[in-house]
């Protein structure tokens, strides 16, 4: 089988989408598929170096990109957005030319994980797959006014935005000639254009490398804690302080939170833990290089990610690899990624602003009891390998080489 991958996104070493089309990209080949990837000339030299410590057998590179004006446009304020949409066209056109010269099986479009903007594969003639994409997600309306009129207008806007887009009738009919969508949630689901959402197929953007090695006990007497990501509102972590202090007062053990990233709203995050009396077990760390970050999760007793709308979050799976349950919103990627075992998703349907805070607290006074910490904990490790990129690309491609055979 001949797979054309359409990936804007793919380097490696990286994290984050381009991860995905990496990954992608390496999980095809080992199951016997001749891979050609479509990505950006801009991700050439890092790619031509990788393979040439490390060949990948049975993947080839196409390379697209529209200019170097398109691409000084990219950093304006909503450039990238323009750029990409340009990007899908430039690229179904080389994809068209190698088509014509390998005769491709079948064309799969995998990053951005968007359903925001169209991928043009499915003109092309052959079947074609779109997906794991989301951007459907958004923040519960419950949470937006208590999280101040900036996020509430912000998040208002989003919608409205997401509202328009979903009346662009070149995205409807591109995304109606995909043989198959993958969908990353059911808010996602319900994003699409509505002949097509009974036939989408609800699926994890993003997926696990396994457990890397047997967790790290922690060696302190406190309920240790880690935020990792950007330090933008809607990553939720107000929430998570917020329900910090609910279990601080109530739990006999301490709590430390170690807050990792960089973001817009490092000031905001700063006056919120000074306001909330958490300024002596919040310490804010910044950015840290990878390797760095993952030396962290060693010793956590629980990952803390409340955000309020993320398709994927890498994070959260890196977490599970080390062991390091994790409490977040059940929405989105980190909602279908976190099941009971391996820590706590806090529903958000029907739910008032209180009682989602409360139950937050409730997660983060239940680490209080070692028997939970530890069931947790391994549940974490379970999760992990349950989600790998192998089982992950297995379960869309395995029925189709079944066929073949």
């Amino acid at each position: 089988m001949k797979v054309l991958l359409s990936a804007y996104a793919c380097e490696p070493g990286k994290g984050s989408e381009p991860l995905v089309g990496w990954r992608w990209a390496q999980e095809l080949a080992k199951l016997g598929i001749s891979v050609w990837v479509l990505t950006r000339r801009n991700n050439r030299a890092v790619i031509e170096a990788s393979l040439a410590h490390q060949p990948m057998p049975g993947v080839q590179f196409l390379y697209c990109d529209i200019g170097l004006l398109a691409g000084r446009f990219k950093r304006l304020p909503f450039g990238i957005h323009a750029y990409y949409y340009f990007w899908q066209i430039a690229a179904f056109f080389v994809a068209r030319s190698a088509h014509k010269e390998h005769r491709f099986d079948r064309v799969h479009h995998v990053t951005f994980g968007t359903q925001r903007f169209p991928s043009f594969m499915g003109f092309l003639g052959i079947p074609a797959f779109m997906g794991p994409v989301g951007g459907g997600e958004r923040s519960a309306t419950v949470l937006r006014a208590p999280l101040g009129f900036g996020f509430w207008l912000t998040e208002t806007l989003r919608g409205l935005l997401f509202t328009l887009i979903r009346l662009d009738p070149i995205r409807a009919l591109a995304m109606s000639r995909m043989e198959r969508i993958y969908i990353t949630s059911e808010e996602s689901r319900h994003a699409l254009p509505f002949w097509l959402r009974d036939q989408a197929i609800v699926h994890p953007h993003i997926a696990s490398d396994g457990p890397t090695d047997q967790p790290v006990q922690p060696q302190s007497d406190r309920i240790e804690l880690l935020y990792a990501g950007l330090w933008k509102d809607w990553k939720g972590l107000r929430l998570g302080m917020r329900a910090l202090k609910i279990a601080r007062q109530k739990g006999s053990r301490p709590y430390r939170l170690v807050v990792v990233g960089k973001g817009p709203d490092e000031e905001r995050w700063r006056a919120e833990a000074t306001r909330l009396g958490l300024d002596d077990i919040i310490r804010f760390e910044g950015w840290v290089p990878r390797a760095q970050m993952l030396k962290l999760y060693a010793g956590r007793d629980a990952f803390l990610y409340p955000s309020t709308h993320d398709s994927g979050g890498f994070v959260v799976l890196e977490a599970m690899e080390k062991g390091v349950p994790v409490i977040c919103l059940d929405c989105g990627g980190p909602g279908l990624s976190v099941v009971p075992s391996a820590g706590h998703a806090e529903p958000v349907v029907g739910r008032s602003y209180e009682q989602i805070v409360e139950g937050l607290a409730e997660a983060l006074l239940a680490l209080q009891d070692e028997e939970q910490r530890d069931s947790w904990r391994a549940g974490a490790l379970r999760r992990a390998q349950e989600l790998t990129w192998k089982n992950h690309v297995a379960i869309v491609y395995g029925p189709l080489l079944s066929d073949r055979d």
